[in-house]
């Protein structure tokens, strides 16, 4: 990766700490440009040189949390169900800190913004996961009652755990997900 590329992604990564902390307090819709970049400590040019708006850096970050989310995921159940407990310990293969708590408050605005269940606002990332590990369409995980009970019961058993970060739950929570998955879906392997 070269110098720009690096400095870019510590930009970005230094507007999402400052947005974290920021809708620790307020809502999203009431942060201005200004304010961010003055509590990321950078000019509001710098903020434009990345980003459109305020509206368009939250998409942004709607969307990195989710690709985060979603890989976090194919991690978790890939490694094995041998690896489930050590993997959840190390903290540097989770969301970082920061990360946990800007997905935490963007799950609280995209809930109270509309109107939808904490699962309906989560559900296109177990649904890309699936979609992506096993060929599965988003339509058929929506509609197949088996599919669907799955990815409810790994997004319950996942979005407490990363809200608290508990570690030795979340191991017995994918644990649990893996005794799941092998009884409605022996023909598929995690």
């Amino acid at each position: 990766m070269d110098n720009q590329s690096n400095s870019i992604l510590r930009t970005q990564r230094r507007l999402r700490k400052a947005y974290a902390v920021l809708l620790e307090t307020k809502n999203y819709k009431s942060i201005s440009v200004k304010e961010l970049a003055e509590y990321a400590e950078m000019s509001r040019a710098a903020f434009y040189l990345h980003f459109d708006s305020i509206d368009d850096f939250s998409f942004e970050c709607s969307q990195y949390l989710i690709r985060k989310m979603s890989s976090q995921m194919v991690f978790w159940l890939s490694d094995g169900r041998e690896n489930i407990e050590k993997n959840c310990k190390k903290k540097n293969l989770l969301i970082d800190e920061n990360d946990r708590k800007l997905f935490c408050q963007y799950l609280n605005q995209e809930i109270y913004f509309t109107g939808k269940s904490s699962f309906d606002v989560v559900a296109p990332i177990f649904y890309d996961f699936v979609a992506e590990r096993f060929g599965v369409s988003r339509e058929e995980c929506r509609t197949d009652s088996k599919l669907n009970f799955f990815i409810r019961a790994y997004a319950a058993s996942i979005m407490d755990s990363v809200a608290k970060y508990d570690s030795k739950r979340m191991s017995k929570e994918i644990s649990y997900v893996y005794t799941i998955w092998e009884k409605l879906f022996p023909e598929y392997k995690l």
